[in-house]
């Protein structure tokens, strides 16, 4: 599951994405339970067509804009969440709100980027779930098969250890420096 506004402005290369579905249909087609990227939120009217052209609509389904409650539901019910780079090196302080929303769901984050951001440090430090390089679809590919059949392991950080992530803790944390 991937929630957020998708545009084309926003430097994320869809095209990636679409390959990785274009393997995933390649191991449904080769007998696998093959699971569906299924996208909620805003979207640029490119991207239906980008994904019409490559034919990857039985695997990457777009749900639109819904209500705050039907993200989260969404959230808590995926079996991974999805988490797409921006390319460029001068977004190495890019760190999305949309990871704070997937810690709390407690289910994997698949990143997809090859540049290390904040973002994909917050991954690996609180062991949030896996970061991918896009580029590979076929290992990426293979990668979220093993996510969804179990098959990868991941157990969700103690609710301590998420703590910091809090807006709780974000908070108090901007008070300290108003208080400085």
């Amino acid at each position: 599951v991937f929630t957020g506004t998708l545009t084309s402005n926003t430097g994320r290369s869809l095209d990636e994405l679409c390959d990785v579905a274009a393997e995933l249909q390649v191991m449904r087609r080769n007998g696998s339970r093959t699971p569906t990227i299924e996208i909620y939120g805003a979207l640029d009217p490119s991207i239906p067509a980008l994904l019409a052209t490559r034919s990857v609509g039985d695997v990457i389904r777009l749900n639109g804009v819904v209500s705050a409650e039907t993200t989260r539901q969404a959230q808590h019910q995926a079996s991974a969440l999805l988490s797409l780079s921006w390319e460029s090196p001068r977004d190495y302080t890019n760190l999305p709100a949309k990871l704070f929303e997937y810690a709390a769901a407690k289910r994997p984050v698949l990143h997809l980027g090859r540049v290390e951001t904040l973002g994909t440090r917050l991954i690996a430090d609180h062991r949030l779930g896996f970061v991918a390089d896009p580029s590979d679809a076929a290992t990426v590919a293979k990668l979220v098969q093993a996510i969804v059949d179990g098959e990868t392991p991941w157990v969700a950080p103690p609710t301590e250890s998420l703590r910091p992530l809090s807006q709780s803790a974000m908070l108090d944390g901007f008070r300290a420096v108003i208080e400085r």
